[in-house]
């Protein structure tokens, strides 16, 4: 396997992340609560909706893995936004993301000057800047079986990753592999730029998308960029990268049962 496993805790040690977090489960609570009090019923159609996935808690953690083309930066972005995110918001610990690409180097790494800017760029959106140290690594035949869902960053992705599986078997593997895009609707502007207590995401993640919100809500896929794109054309597909990755975590989160944290302490 080219990945390197983070190994979920055992259902028994659970109780101690459910203490240690209880502010932010909390959060994810009153934001659930929220929604109700406002009518706002509309992500429970999404949760039975034939056109995203099922989100299967019964082992108590999920395992994504993001793929680009070359496993250089969207994946890798994805990747360290969706660990910020579950992370903030207590589910570091039930939420694991990983990456790679579907025609990567298997084994090389960044070259020194673009390692340097993903460094860089890791702190100005207060990601962590590991994600961008491991080599390149290529989507195999059995990552789709290990993980629960494997995420194209752009439509055009899927296709490629189904070839890893004989035609017979793609209905099955297509319930498990969708575009990042399609989850960009499941988290209103509202709860992305929400303050204070049941705030989704941190300070510096929502400093980084608000100003250009509009403009990003706008694309219909993550944008794919030249050798040659603009400081502005970064950061607009850093912003579809957020807003959809958000809209991943706040989907995961709504099929959450809410019992779980009790079965947890059972």
């Amino acid at each position: 396997m080219h990945f390197t496993w983070r190994k979920p805790p055992l259902a028994s040690s659970l109780s101690s992340t459910v203490n240690t977090s209880t502010s932010r489960v909390f959060s994810i609570a009153q934001l659930r609560l929220h929604r109700k009090r406002q009518g706002n019923r509309w992500i429970e159609g999404l949760l039975w909706s034939q056109e995203l996935p099922h989100v299967d808690w019964t082992r108590y953690h999920l395992q994504v893995i993001f793929v680009d083309d070359e496993h250089l930066t969207q994946a890798r972005l994805a990747e360290g936004l969706l660990e910020s995110i579950a992370e903030w918001n207590g589910f570091g610990r039930a939420i694991y993301p990983h990456s790679c690409g579907v025609h990567g180097h298997e084994g090389e790494h960044l070259d020194l000057a673009s390692f340097a800017a993903m460094i860089g760029e890791a702190k100005r959106i207060g990601i962590s800047a590991e994600v961008f140290k491991p080599a390149q690594a290529r989507l195999t035949r059995e990552d789709l079986d290990y993980y629960d869902f494997i995420i194209a960053l752009n439509a055009d992705l899927c296709a490629d990753i189904l070839r890893c599986v004989e035609e017979d078997e793609k209905e099955y593997y297509e319930r498990k592999v969708f575009p990042l895009a399609s989850f960009k609707s499941c988290c209103t502007d509202e709860v992305l730029l929400r303050e204070g207590g049941t705030a989704l995401l941190k300070r510096c993640l929502r400093e980084t998308m608000e100003p250009e919100l509009v403009q990003a809500r706008n694309q219909n896929d993550i944008p794919s960029l030249g050798t040659s794109a603009s400081l502005d054309e970064w950061q607009l597909m850093v912003n579809c990268i957020l807003i959809s990755t958000a809209g991943l975590f706040t989907y995961l989160v709504e099929a959450y049962p809410e019992d779980l944290e009790q079965q947890w302490l059972e």
